[in-house]
């Protein structure tokens, strides 16, 4: 009785694989002969075949299969398993294409194996001593050849591997850095052992992308994905990935983003301190120094820099006349901002006209919001829609800031912004018998501060918001207090 307590569906794992880029199934022939040591010379063909068939064959002069069993057993161990420096972990490799092939031959050392159209297998022995050559015809456009081909060459083989896709030897590409990293991989610590996440340290190497092709990132010369950063990264050991090996998971590529901005600090511009790679890379504390994200912050905003305090407009104009570049503190993530902040990076408080330099705001509870107050809450909001073309949030607070109200928005041209009123510097009777005059001024004023800069609270652009908004106001509503109506049905 066999031990075995499965069976496989060929037509099953074949819809598991449909649909895949034909590079991505072809990439496990070749992944399968760089992983054996024997192994000096992998050659790689696709060419049509008839009508709407593609023929790919791929030879290698290794010592052929151990057993002959894993040309056609998914999921047997395999001593890949314990061994970090090789790609092999589950016994799929060619299995993936051959299941959606028409038909296939894998001839090896002593034995050809067979799988006809009709299905199955056939299994005999021959007088082969060298090298194995797997042939598969399966379904495909002719329009899927050259991609496949272009993927292919981009590979990086290893050294002293003879490596040819269509008869074109794709060489050896030198890369410009080296560095030892401890990134995270998976291993089988003994025969039979499950596979399980580890770290260990590797070498990672940088290239220089060839061709205007995007950056990949690599597991040991075979590319995983597209990366956005100007470096290919190739790993030298086991990558943890998903079954179809397309893609690492975000926390990996933070740590191969980070291990990436050490090695190449030194040569890192202005413009790319900007990149999103670099400010990934900048909140793995655990990889990035305080001195490299140092270095970071002074080529991306220069050493006279400071974050601008969204309730706080005259610190901002004072940091600004004193020389100060102000940056918007909401174009930073809440963990790369702390680490600026902990290698020098200050923001305007240190200007601060009023002693709560950075003042706590009290939001006012629903329970204490009068009908008045939200009476000339609707009326900004009126105001705005009319003006501006969309209704602002609406707030009201108390707090020790000097300001009668601020109005704040996201980054963004198109961000809606919010207004809250300080209704502890407003003076009693503010709200009532809206709308006022006072009150149309006070909205108007707010309102400017869309299209003003945050840094600079009342520079050129905020002064011609504002008179663009009065003037807009007149033309539109010439009887204003007529036409909204305070009951909220305008």
């Amino acid at each position: 009785m066999s031990k075995n307590r499965f069976e496989v569906s060929t037509e099953g794992m074949a819809l598991l694989h449909d649909g895949r880029p034909l590079w991505s199934l072809v990439k496990e022939l070749v992944a399968n002969a760089w992983d054996e040591p024997s192994v000096t010379r992998c050659e790689v063909d696709i060419q049509p075949s008839e009508r709407g068939l593609i023929k790919v064959t791929a030879y290698d002069n290794g010592s052929g299969f151990t057993n002959i069993e894993d040309s056609y057993t998914l999921f047997a161990p395999t001593p890949k398993q314990r061994n970090a420096e090789v790609r092999g972990r589950f016994n799929l490799g060619e299995k993936e294409l051959i299941s959606i092939a028409r038909d296939a031959t894998i001839e090896t050392v002593g034995h050809t194996v067979v799988f006809p159209s009709s299905g199955g297998k056939k299994v005999r022995t021959n007088k082969r001593t060298s090298g194995t050559l797997i042939t598969v015809t399966l379904q495909g456009r002719k329009d899927q050849i050259e991609p496949t081909i272009t993927k292919l060459r981009s590979f990086l083989p290893p050294v002293g591997m003879t490596y040819t896709v269509n008869g074109v030897r794709i060489k050896d590409r030198k890369p410009f850095c080296g560095k030892v990293a401890k990134l995270p991989t998976i291993l089988a610590s003994a025969p039979g052992q499950p596979i399980r996440r580890t770290e260990r340290n590797t070498k990672m190497y940088l290239y220089t992308p060839v061709g205007g092709v995007k950056a990949q990132i690599y597991e040991m010369g075979i590319p995983i994905q597209k990366i956005d950063m100007p470096y290919d990264v190739n790993i030298m050991q086991k990558v943890p990935l998903p079954p179809n090996r397309d893609v690492v998971s975000p926390k990996y590529l933070q740590a191969v983003f980070a291990e990436t901005l050490v090695a190449t600090i030194h040569t890192l511009s202005g413009d790319e301190a900007s990149a999103s790679w670099v400010k990934t890379a900048v909140e793995d504390r655990n990889r990035t120094s305080d001195a490299t994200v140092k270095a970071v912050m002074e080529e991306r905003f220069g050493e006279k820099v400071m974050i601008s305090q969204p309730f706080d407009k005259d610190a901002n104009e004072s940091a600004f006349v004193a020389g100060y570049d102000l940056i918007n503190g909401r174009s930073l993530s809440p963990v790369e901002r702390d680490r600026y902040k902990e290698n020098g990076l200050q923001t305007t408080a240190k200007f601060s006209s009023h002693t709560d330099q950075a003042p706590e705001l009290t939001l006012l509870k629903p329970k204490d919001i009068t009908p008045d107050m939200e009476k000339v809450g609707r009326y900004a909001q009126w105001l705005s829609e009319k003006l501006l073309g969309f209704k602002c949030g609406i707030g009201w607070y108390k707090g020790g800031n000097k300001y009668l109200a601020c109005y704040s928005k996201a980054a963004g041209e198109s961000a809606i912004g919010t207004m809250v009123f300080n209704i502890s510097r407003l003076r009693k009777g503010f709200f009532t018998n809206a709308p006022t005059s006072d009150q149309t001024s006070l909205i108007l004023h707010e309102l400017a501060h869309q299209n003003g800069s945050e840094e600079r609270a009342h520079g050129v652009e905020y002064v011609n918001t504002l008179t663009d908004l009065a003037a807009n106001l007149y033309l539109k509503n010439p009887n204003l207090w007529e036409v909204f109506d305070v009951s909220g049905k305008e």
